[in-house]
């Protein structure tokens, strides 16, 4: 062997040797938890990963990821902490070095996602296309479970649905729910498009009025007694677009005087004997036979609501309709609710 051949089995040798170890480096799950690690503090410096582990690896720089067996403890900016678990997640980037073309295709089998036993998502199968340019086409099925949801006065407790997306377009659906001690159920639609289209279509059945509200503007103070009824909700993320709904009493309820006293401006002159404006001063609840609200929003700014309320013994019949004015634009869902 001459000295050009030897030079050339040496250089090819140490290469070869340079490609093993770094290859091991690069296969080891020291090198993968890291990368992952990088990964959620770049996407958001707030999230704190607490652990990360996994049974199986493959790992090809730059373009695929796959975890058998995958588990992640996260923490939020909240303090919260997360858990999710998954069969089998992969990442695969294609054309990963070509920013125009760039493209991540996710997939998770048999997911899991635990909020100290709170909130649960189990059995999801996620299957998302992104292009890094704000498009993506996803696919999806799962159930989902939570235990407890507090927000302005209302408790939602065993909260359960199914979800179910397809390119973009995802349905939750068959939503089962306690709320005040009666019952919820319905589905929502969202459409993952350009200012999230979305709509909600849910129905209540035995909601008692005492268990709604919080401390400072508990419903029970204007209003008592079980409700039925529906809302159905449709708009986008900039504003609601259609809010309509039905609450009635399929038995006898009370409402307060007060609440009958708002209604006076909107009652014909015969309606307001002395006995109506006597009922008025009382500051008490008035018991009622019948109890019937019905709402839609008439533009961006008012809802129209026909009422009806019959007390036999209190010898009224009211059926006024009130076009409410907001003032501002139904922005969303949450902040009508709330009164903000």
């Amino acid at each position: 062997m001459n000295s050009l051949t030897q030079k050339i089995s040496f250089s090819l040798l140490a290469a070869l040797l340079i490609y093993l170890a770094f290859f091991s480096i690069l296969n080891t799950q020291v090198f993968t938890k890291a990368i992952i690690f990088i990964a959620f503090h770049r996407a958001d410096k707030s999230v704190e990963v607490l652990d990360i582990s996994f049974r199986d690896h493959i790992l090809d720089i730059p373009d695929f990821l796959q975890l058998s067996d995958f588990s992640i403890s996260i923490r939020d900016k909240d303090k919260i902490t997360w858990d999710l678990t998954a069969n089998e997640a992969s990442i695969e980037c294609r054309n990963c070095l070509d920013e125009d073309k760039r493209q991540l295709d996710i997939r998770v089998v048999d997911m899991q996602i635990k909020n100290n036993e709170e909130i649960y998502v189990g059995h999801l199968d996620l299957q998302l296309v992104l292009d890094l340019k704000g498009k993506a086409i996803w696919k999806t099925n799962g159930d989902i479970r939570i235990k407890y949801i507090e927000d302005s006065g209302l408790e939602i407790k065993n909260f359960k649905a199914l979800i179910a997306g397809y390119k973009n377009e995802v349905v939750v659906k068959d939503v089962w729910a306690e709320l005040a001690k009666g019952i919820i159920k319905g589905e929502i639609f969202l459409e993952y498009a350009k200012n999230l289209p979305y709509s909600i279509s849910m129905q209540f059945v035995d909601i008692d009025a005492d268990e709604i509200g919080n401390d400072g503007r508990p419903l029970k103070e204007h209003v008592r007694g079980l409700f039925d009824g529906f809302v159905e909700v449709s708009g986008n993320a900039k504003r609601i677009k259609r809010f309509n709904g039905r609450i009635y009493a399929p038995s006898q309820s009370r409402v307060h005087s007060r609440l009958i006293g708002f209604l006076m401006g909107y009652l014909p002159k015969e309606a307001i004997t002395e006995q109506f404006k006597a009922i008025v001063k009382s500051d008490d609840f008035v018991n009622l036979d019948e109890f019937d609200v019905t709402f839609v929003n008439s533009s961006a700014t008012s809802i129209f609501t026909k009422i009806h309320m019959l007390s036999r013994e209190n010898s009224f019949d009211l059926n006024p309709d009130i076009d409410i004015r907001l003032g501002t634009n139904i922005i969303n869902l949450k902040s009508l609710l709330k009164g903000d």
